[in-house]
């Protein structure tokens, strides 16, 4: 077992790491098609659950392996549900239109060369 500093560090490094498999997906598939959130929003509010409870249960079990996959998963689907669901990602509604800024763009760029 591992102390819980370092299932911390696993929960960090999920958050960063979810949000980076996001972008590069995000930037993987044509702009016209969207065929990747055809899920239902519990499925994203599922996914998110069972990532909280897997940090937390890393977090008390000190292994920040299981922290750090609860926390890509859970970060990946909340920032899906957001983007897509949400309307966060398009000021006129959800899965109208995909802006995502400049920099997945150049995280898209960086991970698909």
């Amino acid at each position: 077992m591992t102390d819980p500093g370092k299932a911390i560090v696993g929960l960090v490094g999920g958050l960063v790491g979810g949000v980076l498999f996001y972008h590069w997906s995000e930037a993987s598939i044509p702009t016209k098609d969207n065929c990747s959130y055809l899920a239902s929003p519990a499925t994203d509010a599922a996914a998110f659950g069972l990532g909280s409870y897997a940090i937390y249960r890393g977090y008390k079990g000190k292994d920040w392996f299981l922290s750090f996959l609860g926390a890509a998963i859970a970060s990946t689907h909340a920032m899906q549900y957001a983007y897509h669901k949400g309307g966060l990602g398009d000021q006129s509604g959800p899965q109208k239109q995909r802006h995502y800024g400049d920099i997945s763009d150049k995280i898209g760029t960086l991970l698909t060369r």
